[in-house]
């Protein structure tokens, strides 16, 4: 068995071009994707913080009303009054509520709008480098630019 003849075609020799892991091309494109992602968790950072500062504002806001509906409710003496109480405070509560689940929204549909058009171009700007090269083109129409968030009553005041 040892000896047999092999059919393997070594030389001995080195081939004459080694191929080579493009660490450099690789660095370069983790630092890209890097600066992204924290760009993006910067955002997504910022939003948060503005849909916790909403919301905080809107709870301080509801638990307010909670406390003067409990005064009201100290002072009434007969039955409608109670009931004109409480009537008029879930009408306000749930005015209030619509208003906050809008705000929200809006905040929220802001960022989704900012990312959505941050994804666009980074797909334009992969697709376009390839694109010269390949000879292919873009059809697609620039997104349109992020609204920005109104400030909410309470800000304004």
């Amino acid at each position: 068995m040892a000896n047999q003849p092999t059919s393997d075609n070594y030389s001995g020799k080195f081939p004459d071009s080694v191929p080579f892991f493009d660490f450099a091309g690789f660095i370069e494109m983790s630092r890209n994707t890097l600066t992204e992602t924290v760009k993006q968790n910067s955002k997504l950072s910022t939003t948060l913080q503005a849909l916790g500062k909403e919301w905080t504002e809107f709870v301080g806001a509801r638990l307010h009303e909670e406390s003067q509906l409990l005064q009201t409710l100290r002072e009434c003496r007969e039955l409608p009054s109670m009931q004109r109480a409480y009537l008029q405070f879930w009408e306000k509560a749930l005015s209030q509520y619509s208003e906050e689940a809008q705000r929200l929204m809006r905040i929220t549909q802001a960022a989704m709008q900012e990312a959505a058009h941050s994804a666009q171009e980074r797909i334009e700007a992969t697709n376009g480098g390839n694109a010269h090269g390949s000879g292919a083109s873009s059809n697609s129409t620039p997104p349109s630019p992020a609204k920005k968030v109104s400030p909410s009553p309470r800000e304004r005041a």
